[in-house]
């Protein structure tokens, strides 16, 4: 009886959670719109002008926190669902380059793509997909030195004769400890140090990405060198061929 007044508790928690965040998006976008008419009027000198992209910016960072509190509410009230659909690799590669060269520029890391030839479509969330791969470039860039390397690549990953695509993304950062490891993924933690205290970030990106991970019936393999850099790795089912097809 304890444990489901705990468990009733937990959903309830969450489901306020979810509740909240989506309230808060509303004003968030009137914020941000307002700030954006008034940079548009163009009637500003240059320190007003930083004002309102400071403004901005504190408004997308709290976007992103309001997603993912939203996400992991879903997640965890058990009302989340993934929308399975037809997704190509090509499209996959280019929409994650065109999301994230800005944000690696910034840092003057160099970009890898390695991508194998004639890679299946996949069965699987396209949005959900996207957002996992965003994610763990993130962290990559974030957590990578000025002037690193992130490598991202695609493919073949059959098991037990069902074909998959793996996926993985490298880089030449900091590197993880075997309990950073083992923590990693934990609700809203984050490793205690100089150069991540100076990172942004709630904790819960990663939770999140594990759980969608999970959703697509994969697992994140994490390999990590502390000073070296890490690499995370998973897989997704791909579309079965039709029975009786001429290849």
């Amino acid at each position: 009886r304890l444990y489901a007044a705990v468990q009733a508790a937990d959903r309830a928690k969450s489901e306020f959670v979810g509740i909240v965040a989506h309230d808060l998006k509303v004003p968030m976008a009137s914020i941000l719109g307002y700030a954006d008419l008034t940079l548009m009027d163009g009637d500003l000198n240059e320190q007003h002008t930083r004002y309102i992209n400071r403004i901005r910016d504190t408004v997308k960072r709290m976007e992103v926190l309001v997603s993912d509190l939203a996400d992991i509410s879903r997640i965890e009230s058990g009302h989340f669902s993934m929308n399975a659909m037809r997704v190509s690799i090509a499209d996959i590669v280019r929409d994650l380059r065109e999301s994230m060269m800005t944000q690696i520029r910034a840092r003057e890391h160099q970009y890898v793509e390695q991508i194998a030839p004639d890679l299946p479509d996949l069965r699987t969330d396209y949005y959900r997909l996207l957002q996992v791969l965003t994610n763990l470039i993130s962290n990559a860039v974030k957590y990578t030195p000025k002037g690193g390397t992130i490598t991202f690549s695609a493919y073949r990953a059959d098991a037990d004769g069902v074909p998959r695509v793996g996926f993985s993304i490298e880089d030449t950062g900091i590197g993880l400890s075997n309990e950073a490891i083992r923590k990693l993924g934990t609700k809203f933690w984050r490793a205690e140090d100089e150069f991540t205290r100076s990172q942004p970030g709630t904790g819960l990106g990663f939770a999140i990405t594990r759980s969608l991970v999970e959703q697509m019936g994969s697992q994140i393999e994490i390999e990590s060198t502390v000073g070296k850099g890490s690499k995370f790795s998973f897989s997704v089912a791909a579309m079965l061929p039709i029975s009786g097809a001429v290849t």
